[in-house]
């Protein structure tokens, strides 16, 4: 069956209104891209987000985050255990998003991390001075962060909560917004409870990766019954700007995971995982993580000096640039500010 014909007579559907609206803009218009886990990922053919068709219920997701999933896939990525995990670890881990809010902290800045997963990057923003709180749906995972890595975490969705608005300095969402039902209801209520001046920083999968650009359907990241949008450049600083926010900048970062796709080991998968290691060996991949690190922390104001560079650093500084818009890795930052 053709992926059309699996998306319920997509011509049909596309001239009425009983076909899917769009997010970001009034657009019943939409172009299938992948079929996958009895899902379809389609792009609004007028302001280009992707987003899955149909979408799972408030209940099946739940189910999903309620499952051993948490305990199987989610721990083990951080070698974590139920019984404990490395602090050490997860600060490294954590190390480039915690020198970014580090550079709008001041002395009793109140931090909300939503969709917190077990608590890790909270606890590793409290060590930094941040006064923390986590909100989380899954109560397995909120139960996890409370426990054992003992941070203060709300159950329940934010719109749900009605936490006193302008209560906080800096909301963080990471790796939080594809897999929302509702993104833009979600930030217009963080928009709520950020003071005025604060920050929202987010990062998510970037559908312009490499990566998926290589492994195609394989990819991961393409799954529709949890990853329910998936954000560019430009799709993710609409939803930002259509909730309120003023956008302080994005920025792509050169992380790469070639092993994680669906399915068997193929010529193409195996050939992109041996192109990644010898990359990742290169002294240019060295550079290439120097200057995205500094482009980076830019979005939070610090600025790079460019005026003490000589031509010839300026010329190899711009190059690294340019290399680094045709690498685009797995993740798209924004920073956003009310």
């Amino acid at each position: 069956m053709k992926l059309k014909d699996k998306l319920f007579n997509l011509k049909e559907k596309n001239s009425t209104r009983s076909g899917p609206r769009c997010l970001l803009c009034p657009s019943f218009s939409f172009r299938p891209l992948y079929f996958k886990f009895g899902r379809s990922i389609i792009r609004c053919q007028k302001c280009g987000l992707v987003y899955a068709f149909p979408q799972p219920s408030d209940q099946e997701l739940q189910a999903r985050y309620e499952s051993p999933l948490f305990f199987n896939e989610y721990l083990k990525s951080f070698q974590a255990t139920p019984e404990g995990y490395d602090p050490l670890l997860i600060e490294k881990h954590f190390r480039i998003f915690l020198d970014l809010i580090g550079k709008i902290y001041f002395p009793g800045s109140k931090l909300l991390d939503i969709g917190c997963g077990p608590g890790f990057f909270l606890k590793a923003a409290i060590e930094g001075g941040w006064r923390g709180e986590g909100l989380e749906i899954s109560n397995q995972v909120a139960d996890y962060a409370e426990k054992i890595v003992k941070v203060p975490v709300y159950l329940g969705s934010l719109e749900a909560l009605f936490l006193p608005p302008e209560s906080y300095d800096l909301i963080t969402m990471l790796d939080l917004l594809e897999h929302l039902s509702h993104p833009l209801e979600t930030l217009q209520a963080a928009y709520r409870v950020l003071k005025k001046g604060g920050y929202l920083f987010a990062c998510t999968p970037d559908f312009h990766s490499l990566n998926r650009l290589i492994l195609g359907k394989a990819w991961a990241v393409l799954s529709p019954a949890e990853h329910l949008f998936y954000f560019t450049h430009k799709s993710l600083v609409r939803l930002f700007q259509s909730a309120g926010f003023k956008i302080k900048g994005t920025w792509n970062l050169l992380i790469f995971n070639p092993i994680y796709f669906h399915g068997k080991p193929n010529l193409r998968t195996k050939l992109w995982s041996r192109l990644h290691s010898w990359l990742e060996k290169q002294s240019f991949m060295e550079k290439l993580h120097g200057v995205e690190y500094l482009e980076l922390m830019k979005l939070a104001g610090s600025s790079v000096p460019k005026s003490n560079l000589k031509q010839g650093q300026k010329i190899r500084r711009n190059l690294y640039l340019k290399m680094k818009s045709w690498l685009r890795g797995d993740m798209l930052c924004i920073l956003a500010q009310k």
